[in-house]
């Protein structure tokens, strides 16, 4: 639950200068090795912005991408429902359920509810004797909003209230995400920049830890080699999670006849165990059902498949 780390004094470019001026308390925050609670905030959900490398900063076409960043909703049209189930390392799952309705031209709104069980833990009393199983699960409800004054341009927020059990022990809290973005239709390039998982100190068993507010920036672009055929996007994110270093993630993607997919991508982080690989694939069913799936290889500690289904109700 606890990992500790380096940190490196960076600053964004760019539109990371954006996110620090949409968070202007956090950069104090960010320097300096310390801990991080409530970590299970920062796993990416969507099996399309996994396989590419973990971008989610202003990706089109992932259902659950405005989890990473609120004012991807903007993006989205009508009413969708999405469900992910995640096989993660070491024998821990997660199960998410995504729900978005664009209300008009202007306003969008989701919310979603993930729940992730590890297995028991083998508990001991203070001379090493066996105490029994410990259960070990966490859990987070979210709520987006997305406001979009222009076409082009879109703001939104996520409030997140979420709990986390070891036993008898609870930590919980309640955090916020900020993001905004911005697309060039005519050219299919779209930008985006978020600050995720704002918020006081979570304590577990009267021990205080910050949140794990990581702050994102980066771009994607759209294009076709031979229209309605063969289609291509490519996009990248820097990232600077709290007590890391800022790095890079990247991907592209491939699709037939606007119908099947191939992904890949490469993920940076230092935190992340094994060679950042990603890859996945994608399938649209009946033009209402996209089928997602990535893999993501963790070195020793084994693989990391995560699946998902969504349904459009335009």
């Amino acid at each position: 639950m606890r990992c500790v780390s380096r940190i490196t004094a960076l600053s964004f470019a760019a539109w990371g200068a954006l996110v620090a001026l949409l968070t202007p308390g956090t950069s104090a925050a960010f320097e300096g090795p310390g801990t991080a609670g409530a970590a299970y905030l920062t796993l990416s959900l969507g099996p399309k912005s996994i396989a590419m490398g973990e971008v989610k900063a202003a990706l089109p076409g992932d259902p659950f991408d405005w989890i990473a960043n609120p004012a991807a909703l903007g993006w989205m049209d009508g009413v969708g429902l999405g469900a992910v189930h995640a096989q993660w390392i070491l024998d821990t799952q997660y199960e998410h359920l995504s729900l978005h309705h664009r209300v008009n031209g202007v306003f969008a709104a989701a919310g979603s509810f993930f729940f992730q069980h590890r297995p028991d833990i083998l508990g001991s009393d203070d001379i090493g004797r066996p105490t029994g199983q410990l259960k070990s699960n966490n859990y987070q409800a979210v709520i987006g909003l997305a406001f979009s004054p222009i076409r082009s341009f879109t703001a939104g927020v996520n409030v997140k209230y979420f709990r986390e059990r070891l036993d008898s022990f609870h930590a919980g809290g309640v955090a916020v995400d900020l993001g905004v973005a911005y697309s060039f239709s005519p050219v299919g390039i779209r930008l985006g920049a978020a600050a995720q998982n704002l918020g006081a100190d979570v304590k577990f068993d009267d021990v205080g830890e910050p949140l794990p507010t990581t702050l994102r920036a980066g771009a994607s672009h759209a294009f076709a080699l031979v229209p309605r055929t063969l289609e291509c996007t490519y996009a990248f994110d820097l990232v600077k999670p709290r007590f890391e270093s800022l790095f890079l993630s990247a991907g592209a993607e491939v699709r037939l006849y606007e119908t099947l997919a191939l992904r890949a991508g490469w993920c940076g982080g230092e935190s992340r165990k094994g060679s950042g690989f990603t890859a996945g694939a994608g399938a649209m069913l009946l033009n209402r059902v996209q089928l997602d799936y990535a893999w993501t290889p963790y070195g020793e500690l084994g693989n990391f498949h995560r699946v998902s289904l969504y349904f459009s109700f335009d």
